[in-house]
């Protein structure tokens, strides 16, 4: 059975990251490393719930960010040090239904694929309501994903028997849409798995229609993929059209 490295970043994250572990211990396919990685500057008690955690299960391990510095250093320090041969994400207050390691494993390695994402489905913040099926192409391409970016986090898979990851995340806002860029630019394609697999929490004052975040995309479109302006504004239309149809529908 092959070893997945579970990467899950935590920063004051002591309500949900309990049910987050569980969902990873319920999997179908046991053979995993649960690398969570906590920012210093976390104040409640994440670090001890983990640590307890731990002491039950060898398979969960807590790693130590030595400075403040966001979920892109946490995300590549434990890339630096993940043993498995497939990788997935797993933020802290999201889940994965039980069968979500085995099924995508087994869609990968029937197709020889490297990259891979599964449909999913929105929660509110306790769990209480669920939202309408995400669906996710069957092939994601680097204009696709300029466009609309259909590859959430929580349901990535990357398959190191094909290859080694090397890309990784940089410290900016929006650091997982750069980094899907950054791969599928080297020719790279995400294939998607049609399959509900996982559950993203739904939290209050969501990023995805704040100033900077809207900046943000502007400017990646503008500065650091050299996109023309006709070009950028045609991306960015569907971007916010994307981000409104979010605000919208559950």
């Amino acid at each position: 059975m092959d070893l997945v490295s579970i990467i899950t970043p935590v920063f004051n994250s002591e309500k949900t990251i309990l049910e987050t572990i569980q969902s990873v211990q319920a999997q179908t396919h046991s053979n995993f490393e649960h690398l969570v990685v906590i920012d210093v500057g976390t104040m409640d008690q994440t670090g001890p719930l983990v640590l307890e955690s731990a002491a039950k299960d060898p398979r969960i391990k807590l790693l130590k960010l030595e400075k403040v510095r966001g979920v892109s250093h946490a995300r590549n320090l434990a890339l630096d040090q993940a043993q498995g041969k497939f990788i997935c994400f797993l933020d802290a207050d999201d889940l994965w239904l039980p069968s979500k390691l085995q099924d995508q494993i087994q869609y990968m390695k029937q197709r020889n694929i490297f990259w891979s994402c599964h449909q999913w489905r929105r929660i509110n913040y306790d769990g209480s309501k669920m939202g309408r099926l995400i669906d996710v192409p069957e092939q994601q391409k680097y204009f696709d994903v300029l466009k609309n970016n259909r590859v959430p986090c929580l349901s990535v898979m990357f398959n190191l028997h094909q290859k080694p990851l090397v890309a990784r995340f940089e410290q900016r806002h929006q650091e997982d849409f750069i980094f899907w860029l950054d791969l599928l630019k080297q020719g790279e394609i995400c294939f998607g798995l049609k399959k509900d697999l996982a559950r993203y929490r739904v939290v209050q004052n969501s990023r995805s229609l704040q100033a900077p975040r809207l900046q943000s995309r502007w400017q990646i479109y503008r500065q650091r993929e050299g996109l023309s302006i006709l070009n950028s504004a045609w991306n960015y239309f569907h971007y916010l059209a994307t981000a409104l149809t979010k605000r919208l529908s559950f």
